[in-house]
């Protein structure tokens, strides 16, 4: 068993400031640093910042060998404030089969530190440890928090086709969420569009559904001091654009073949795609492709960016980057649906332009017109968004498991 030891220095201080005893919980989440991704974003910065709330992490992974891309030497230094517990890496277990035993590995952990753990979060995805959510519950007693960030079945409602296995596994995913909405004291959503879809879908729930949205860590962005200048003709987009806008991606390459001043710069795992569709516009010598990069260098990328884009065909959609790019004080173009939480948060931003479906080529170069001479963004419209700030509502709804008023909520 693979185990980082934690600095306590944080629980010191809370309890020396606030005299309170400092609250212990489980944070279980198969996608932990170092994998090549940002899926274990938003539970590292909960475990960096929920002790100066009272409560201090232990983080239940896997050992890093099962993930399919690592990063090597790309910890963040907020790991090693806290304990760290992966299931061991054995060479004929598949990743396939360690996903598989996961969930026991967390209830195992649970039942074992039950007694000085005072609550559990079970993070998606993969979401199918929900199922042990009755099992953690009878074996522990413990209040029980599921955080499903962007949401499970109704992702995939969306995305397959309608064929009867996709029916049949989408049914699947109901009953393991069903099963664990039952058991859990809280439920946690990125989005507020997703927790009233997630409300209307299992209204015998809707009084456990909370949001607690993504935001921005300003430690990470010391990283990106060293950076120069911003060039105000580069254009900039990080993550998945093909995936949610392609036509958008096409027009925009299109665009910016019209003009020979602009640079666009493409960072994520959409890169040969993107490459073939710049050649097909006829802007090949005007676009950088990146591949996929470490956080650290995607920031330095946009702070070196005068205008950052991104696009969303999902109405709860939100994600991460916009928060980096708004905390940077990027002018921002987003393509969004008619309903959107991107601009339900930030349409009235100075700096911000949101471009509706339906989109067209026109409507592509107005916006990128806008968007390049637009006031500058005020960081001021992130405040709230802070990783601290989003800790603290967490530990909030933590606390309010331990007050109950459901005593099966409480620790006894």
């Amino acid at each position: 068993m693979s185990i980082d030891q934690p600095s306590i220095a944080a629980l010191d201080e809370h309890e020396l400031l606030s005299g309170e005893r400092t609250k212990q919980v489980m944070l279980a989440a198969y996608y932990f640093p170092p994998m090549a991704s940002v899926s274990w974003m938003r539970v590292t910065k909960f475990a960096k910042y929920l002790p100066s709330r009272g409560w201090v992490p232990m983080v239940a992974t896997v050992d890093a060998r099962y993930y399919p891309k690592v990063v090597e030497g790309e910890l963040p230094p907020e790991v090693g404030a806290f304990q760290v517990r992966r299931f061991p890496y054995l060479p004929w277990v598949s990743v396939h089969l360690a996903k598989v035993l996961f969930p026991f590995y967390i209830l195992l952990n649970a039942i074992k530190f039950r007694h000085s753990l005072d609550a559990v979060i079970l993070f998606g995805s993969p979401f199918h440890p929900f199922l042990i959510a009755p099992l953690l519950r009878y074996f522990t007693a413990l209040p029980l928090v599921l955080d499903l960030r962007d949401g499970w079945s109704t992702w995939h409602e969306k995305v397959d086709d309608k064929g009867s296995l996709n029916i049949v596994a989408n049914q699947a995913r109901r009953f393991i969420e069903r099963t664990g909405f039952r058991s859990a004291c809280k439920v946690v959503f990125a989005t507020e569009i997703l927790r009233k879809q997630y409300a209307q879908r299992f209204p015998s729930y809707r009084h456990k559904f909370v949001t607690v949205s993504n935001g921005y860590d300003p430690d990470d962005f010391e990283f990106a001091e060293s950076a120069r200048d911003a060039d105000e003709t580069t254009i900039l987009l990080a993550g998945k654009f093909l995936f949610y806008t392609p036509d958008v991606a096409r027009w925009l390459l299109e665009v910016l073949a019209e003009h020979p001043g602009w640079r666009f710069v493409y960072i994520g795992e959409e890169s040969d795609a993107m490459i073939a569709l710049a050649r097909q516009a006829g802007a090949e010598a005007q676009v950088s492709v990146k591949g996929y990069l470490p956080y650290r260098e995607v920031l330095r990328e946009v702070r070196r960016a005068g205008l950052c884009v991104t696009s969303n065909s999902f109405s709860e959609g939100l994600g991460t980057k916009v928060f980096d790019y708004l905390a940077l004080g990027k002018r921002v173009l987003c393509f969004v649906p008619a309903v959107s939480e991107i601009a339900e948060q930030f349409e009235e931003v100075v700096g911000v332009t949101i471009c509706h479906e339906p989109h067209s080529r026109d409507q592509v170069a107005a916006g990128l017109a806008q968007a390049l001479t637009s006031e500058p963004v005020s960081t001021d419209c992130v405040v709230g968004f802070s990783r601290s700030h989003k800790a603290l509502e967490l530990a909030g709804f933590l606390d309010g498991c331990l007050a109950g008023p459901d005593p099966s909520a409480r620790r006894p």
